[in-house]
């Protein structure tokens, strides 16, 4: 299981064993919806990745983690080893404030481009 991203209210997994495995989606996502503050629970096929939307007022993540950990072992799937998709998260709990994180640096990196594009006009303008 790679835990992907976090921020409250929404938690994405990826499970290698749920690619290609559409017999498993359907029955699995209804399992994870009737969990306790589990809003939405979508399984892509494709990536083998988990969407879980939940309430963050009755549900914390590591209960939450526990809780998709069981649904999937009820399937018959064995839990690999939980990896983190960014190297500097350590803990669960660590990744909430790495959306925040990601989010900033996508747009100073925005930023950083529209003024290098700017310049650049500028300075084309200006030779000619």
């Amino acid at each position: 299981m790679t835990h992907v991203h976090h921020i409250a209210g929404r938690l994405r997994l990826k499970f290698p064993d749920l690619r290609n495995r559409r017999e498993l989606a359907g029955p699995m996502e209804k399992a994870l919806r009737r969990l306790q503050d589990v809003k939405l629970a979508q399984i892509n096929t494709v990536t083998g990745s988990l969407l879980v939307h939940y309430d963050v007022r009755g549900k914390r993540e590591q209960d939450l983690l526990r809780a998709v950990e069981e649904v999937y072992r009820r399937f018959g799937l064995s839990l690999p080893v939980v990896r983190y998709a960014r190297r500097d998260s350590m803990e669960p709990c660590a990744l909430a404030s790495h959306g925040a994180n990601d989010l900033l640096g996508a747009l100073v990196g925005m930023a950083i481009e529209k003024c290098v594009q700017r310049s650049a006009v500028a300075l084309v303008a200006a030779l000619l």
